[in-house]
C-alpha cells in the first residue's frame, strides 16, 4: 500500500529472524510492573500499559490469561525470595513458567 506521500511503507522486523518463528507474541515482564515507585503491584490483563498498536493484540483472553499466570508466579517468587515484585529475577520467572508448561522463547 502506498502512503499519501507516494512512499512505499518500510517493512521491518521487531527482532532478528530465528530458525523457527513463533506464532505468538511475547510480553516483557517490565510491562506488568507499573512504576518503580510502587512496590509489590503487578498489572495483568487489560489494564497493561502498552502502545495502542500492541494493545489490540494484548487484550485478547489468551494473552490476558498468560499475563495473569506470569503475575501470579512472579508474586510467589517475590514472597519466596523476600524481594519486591519489580525485583523478581526474570530468568527464574521464565524457568518457573516453563516448568508449568508456558511457552517461552
Amino acid at each position: 500500500m502506498i502512503s499519501e506521500s507516494g512512499q512505499l511503507p518500510e517493512i521491518s522486523r521487531w527482532r532478528e529472524e530465528i530458525e523457527k518463528d513463533p506464532t505468538y507474541y511475547q510480553i516483557p515482564y517490565r510491562s506488568l510492573v507499573p512504576d518503580s515507585r510502587i512496590e509489590n503491584i503487578l498489572y495483568a490483563g487489560r489494564m497493561i500499559d502498552s502502545e495502542s498498536e500492541a494493545y489490540s493484540a494484548l487484550r485478547v483472553m489468551v494473552n490476558c490469561n498468560q499475563m495473569g499466570e506470569a503475575a501470579g508466579v512472579a508474586a510467589a517468587l517475590a514472597v519466596e525470595k523476600s524481594c519486591t515484585a519489580a525485583n523478581v529475577d526474570t530468568k527464574v520467572l521464565r524457568e518457573q513458567l516453563l516448568k508449568l508448561g508456558a511457552i517461552i522463547i
